[in-house]
C-alpha cells in the first residue's frame, strides 16, 4: 500500500492557544509537511488518505487493528462498503486454562499480572503449568516442542508475545505476532516524549529496543522483579531441596541477569565435606573453583539424568570449592557463562578410577591460553597434561551454549607445534597467515569435540603441509601419526610406559 497524499484536519475550539482549526498536508513519505490554516467548523480531528495503488478487501481494517491495539475509544472502520468497529485489547484475550491431555489434574494457564506505574500501563504476562504439586514456570520448552508429540489431542497452548504502544499505538517494531518466551510484556507509555517524530521510530530506539522487551524503562523490570520474587518466596518447587535447579531454569527463561546475580541459593557447590547453596555474585568471586567429572561423559547431547555423580569417597576425599559435572550441567547458560568467563585451567589431573579433576582460576584475561578467541564460541585452551600421548578432548560446557570447552594438550608435540604456529601468526609470520591458522583450528575443533571423530582431515592437511619446500623447521608438524585413542583423557602414563 503505497501512501500518495494524506490530509489531517483538527479543531480544538477550547484550546489555551486559539490557533483555530489547522490543516495538514503530506505528499509522498519523504516530502516535508504544508501546513495552513483550515476550515472545519465543529471540534474533531478528521484524516483523508489518498493512496496510489488500490487496495485488497479487509487489507486496511487489518492494518488499523494491527496498530490500534490499546486506544481506549472504539475505532468505526469502513473498508470498501464493510463497516467494522475496532475496540482496544482486553486482559480476557490472553488469559485461559487448558488441560494437559498427559497428565491428570493438570493445566496451562496464563498468569497477568497488571503494570500500573505512570507513565506507563498495562499487563506483563507468564505462561505456567499447574499440577497436583503447584505451580510451575519453567515448562515454556517442554509445552511447544515436546508435549505436542506426546499425544494425538495434544497442541501448542496459545500464547500472548509483546507489545509496546505510544498513546495507545503500537510502535513500529515494538511489537511481533509471535511469543518467544514464557514472559510477555504489553505495555502503553502515556508520557511525553520531545523528540518524537511522526513515525515514532526515534522514540522507539530511544525507549523501547535498547535492552530488549523494554527493560530500560525501570518500572517494568522492578515489576518483574517483585513477580519473580514473589513466586520463588511461595513455590513449592523453588523451595525444594533441589529447588536451586528449579530456579536455574527460570534463568534461562526470565532473562534479568542483574536480578539473578544476588538471588540466594542458586548455585550448589560441594566445600568442607557437604553441599552448599550460594548466589552466583558469591560463586564468580571464588579464586579457584574445582570441576570433578566421570568417565564417560561424551557425546554432544549428553541428558542431564545420564551425567555421573562423582563417586561418593573421592568427593569426600575432595578439598576445595567442587562444582560436580552433575551439577554444572544444571546451570542455565547465563550462569555457567558468568561462572566460566574470567578462569583459566590451572591444573587438570586424570586418576586411575575414572574421574577427572580440573581446577579453573580466576584471571584477569584467557587470550594467551585459549587457540580461537576470536571466534568466540566453541572454546579451545591450551594444557599441560601429564600424558604426553593425549593429543586433546572435550570436557565440558563454559562459555558456548552449544558446544563443549575442548582442552589441547601443550606438551604433545602436535599441540605444542599448533600453539607455537599461533604465537608465530600474531607476530606477522612471513609464511603462516591468519587463514592458514583458522584453517588448521577449523580442521582440529570436530576431533577434539567428537573424541577423533573426522580426525584423517587434520591429518591430511598436516601431511600436505609436511610436503611444501623450504620452510624453517621450527615451520614443520611434527610426523605423527593420530588415532581416536588420542583424544580421549587418559590416566598419567605408566612407569613401564616411561622406562
Amino acid at each position: 500500500m503505497t501512501l500518495f497524499e494524506s490530509l489531517l484536519e483538527t479543531y480544538k475550539p477550547t484550546s489555551d492557544e486559539a490557533t483555530g482549526p489547522i490543516r495538514i498536508t503530506l505528499i509522498g513519505p519523504r516530502n516535508y509537511l504544508l501546513t495552513e490554516r483550515g476550515k472545519r467548523q465543529l471540534s474533531g480531528t478528521r484524516i483523508e488518505v489518498a493512496l496510489r495503488d488500490a487496495i485488497e478487501p479487509g487489507q486496511l481494517t487489518d492494518i488499523i487493528r494491527s496498530v490500534c491495539r490499546k486506544v481506549e475509544f472504539p475505532i468505526i472502520v469502513e473498508d470498501l462498503g464493510k463497516i467494522t468497529t475496532i475496540e482496544g485489547e482486553k486482559i480476557s484475550d490472553f488469559t485461559y486454562e487448558l488441560p494437559d491431555v498427559i497428565h491428570e489434574d493438570s493445566k496451562f494457564i496464563i498468569r497477568c499480572f497488571p503494570l500500573e506505574q505512570p507513565p506507563l500501563w498495562g499487563e506483563l504476562y507468564v505462561f505456567a503449568h499447574v499440577d497436583k504439586n503447584g505451580e510451575r514456570w519453567d515448562q515454556w520448552s517442554w509445552s511447544r516442542y515436546s508435549y505436542p508429540n506426546q499425544h494425538p489431542q495434544a497442541s501448542t497452548p496459545r500464547f500472548v508475545s509483546d507489545l509496546y504502544c505510544f498513546h495507545g499505538i503500537a510502535v513500529p517494531g515494538g511489537y511481533v505476532d509471535y511469543p518467544i518466551a514464557p514472559m510477555a510484556t504489553r505495555i502503553d507509555y502515556r508520557g511525553k516524549s520531545q523528540d518524537i517524530d511522526l513515525s515514532r521510530q526515534r522514540f522507539v530506539s530511544r525507549e523501547w529496543h535498547v535492552g530488549g522487551r523494554g527493560r530500560t524503562f525501570p518500572e517494568v523490570s522492578s515489576r518483574w522483579e517483585e513477580i519473580l520474587t514473589e513466586h520463588l518466596r511461595t513455590s513449592p518447587l523453588a523451595l525444594a531441596m533441589d529447588g536451586w535447579k528449579y530456579k536455574q531454569r527460570l534463568v534461562s527463561d526470565f532473562q534479568f541477569q542483574s536480578y539473578w546475580e544476588d538471588v540466594p541459593g542458586t548455585i550448589r557447590m560441594h566445600m568442607d565435606g557437604q553441599y552448599t547453596l550460594h548466589s552466583l555474585k558469591t560463586v564468580v568471586s571464588f579464586p579457584v573453583i574445582r570441576v570433578i567429572m566421570r568417565w564417560p561423559w561424551e557425546g554432544p547431547l549428553l541428558e542431564e539424568s545420564k551425567v555421573l555423580e562423582p563417586d561418593p569417597q573421592t568427593l569426600a576425599n575432595s578439598t576445595g570449592i567442587i562444582l560436580t559435572h552433575s551439577d554444572l550441567v544444571c546451570l542455565s547458560h547465563v550462569h555457567r557463562q558468568a561462572v566460566f568467563s574470567n578462569r583459566v585451567i590451572s591444573g587438570m589431573c586424570r586418576t586411575p578410577d575414572n574421574h577427572l579433576f580440573i581446577d579453573w582460576k580466576l584471571v584477569d584475561g584467557k587470550v594467551e591460553v585459549l587457540l580461537n578467541i576470536d571466534r568466540g564460541s566453541r572454546p579451545i585452551e591450551g594444557v599441560p597434561l601429564a600424558n604426553d600421548l593425549t593429543v586433546g578432548f572435550s570436557i565440558h560446557q563454559t562459555t558456548d551454549s552449544i558446544y563443549k570447552h575442548c582442552v589441547l594438550n601443550i606438551t604433545n608435540p602436535l599441540g605444542a607445534w599448533i600453539f607455537g604456529i599461533k604465537k608465530r601468526c600474531s607476530v606477522g609470520d612471513c609464511f603462516v597467515d591468519s587463514r592458514m591458522f583458522k584453517t588448521l583450528v577449523s580442521l582440529l575443533e570436530t576431533p577434539l569435540a567428537f573424541g577423533g571423530s573426522e580426525m584423517k582431515k587434520i591429518e591430511s592437511y598436516l601431511k600436505r603441509w609436511r610436503e611444501i619446500p623450504n620452510l624453517s623447521a621450527e615451520s614443520y608438524p611434527p610426523d605423527i601419526s593420530l588415532s581416536r585413542d588420542m583424544f580421549v583423557p587418559r590416566p598419567p602414563q605408566s612407569e613401564k610406559r616411561r622406562a
